[in-house]
């Protein structure tokens, strides 16, 4: 089953105060999905561990066990996404007043006709608008 995941997710397995059961069961059956990212979305995952860095929320010993952790994962990164898909992201974004990143989620999961699991409302929303499912 293919699944695109956003960094929502990701970061609720890195995070104690972020666990979501959604998150959770994707992890505990990891091996069941094809789980499908941007190309962004290793750039986003960064970002959050270096802000979580420079607020003490975390070490960047357990930064970089994480990232290490997540290479292990079998994660399909869409390279293709940008670069052939431009006008359909920016498309979502205007419609669905989303960033140029949470819409490359929308339009990743359109694209693959597939479930889009995250914890962003606004996420959520636009999901349930452009009538693509929700994991849960």
């Amino acid at each position: 089953m293919k699944l695109v995941i956003d960094c929502s997710i990701a970061m609720s397995w890195c995070f104690e105060d972020e666990i979501s059961e959604e998150a959770d069961k994707i992890l505990n059956e990891i091996t069941r999905y094809e789980l499908v990212v941007p190309v962004l979305w290793w750039f986003e995952i960064s970002n959050v561990l270096v802000v979580a860095e420079r607020k003490k929320r975390m070490k960047s010993a357990h930064s970089n066990q994480f990232i290490r952790t997540l290479k292990m994962y079998p994660f399909t990164v869409d390279t293709l996404q940008v670069e052939h898909r431009l006008d359909d992201i920016l498309a979502f974004a205007r419609k669905h007043l989303l960033t140029f990143y949470d819409a490359s989620y929308l339009e990743l999961a359109h694209h693959m006709d597939c479930a889009l699991a995250t914890k962003d409302k606004a996420l959520i929303k636009a999901c349930s608008e452009a009538k693509i499912k929700v994991f849960s």
